[in-house]
């Protein structure tokens, strides 16, 4: 559901699709999970998926795991399409062939190393010095799309993505 707020609706979707869903094709569901060696989920990945069009031309579509480390999307049905992750600098660090899909499927989890990740954590607390039991936290990176990190009873603790040492805010 959604709330009107001034001239805005802002609501929360339990999925998304990494395609334009108007156009009318058939499509299935695939769900992704990412984590790093050690089983960790890692959240703020980027996800691309490619496929290329009947006149040989790429596509894109793309999502970002959430603090569980998954993504859900739909994507057309029957088509081998390629599965990409940049890291937050933009490099390549994983590819993989994936479909043709004709119906909802869970990818085997992917396994990222740990050299391109850092762990957050701290206390969020508001202008009071009073904890924030319950919010987010968004953390960008200048060039790189932002990450929306939870904090659950005041607390962060999380496993992120960084491009390199560096100014965050």
């Amino acid at each position: 559901s959604a709330s009107r707020i001034g001239n805005e609706y802002k609501g929360e979707v339990s999925h998304f699709t990494w395609w334009n869903a108007d156009i009318p094709e058939p499509v299935t569901t695939i769900n992704v999970t990412v984590t790093d060696m050690n089983s960790n989920p890692l959240m703020g990945i980027l996800l691309e998926i490619e496929r290329k069009s009947l006149d040989r031309t790429t596509e894109s579509g793309y999502q970002v795991t959430d603090d569980k480390g998954m993504a859900t999307g739909m994507v057309p049905l029957n088509e081998v399409m390629t599965l990409l992750i940049r890291n937050r600098c933009g490099d390549e660090i994983y590819h993989q062939s994936i479909g043709p899909f004709t119906e909802k499927t869970t990818l085997p989890n992917i396994k990222l190393p740990d050299d391109k990740t850092t762990k957050l954590i701290g206390i969020l607390k508001n202008c009071k010095g009073e904890s924030v039991n319950v919010g987010y936290i968004k953390f960008t990176q200048l060039g790189s799309y932002p990450i929306y990190i939870p904090v659950n009873n005041g607390n962060i603790n999380s496993k992120i993505p960084i491009c390199k040492l560096g100014d965050y805010s």
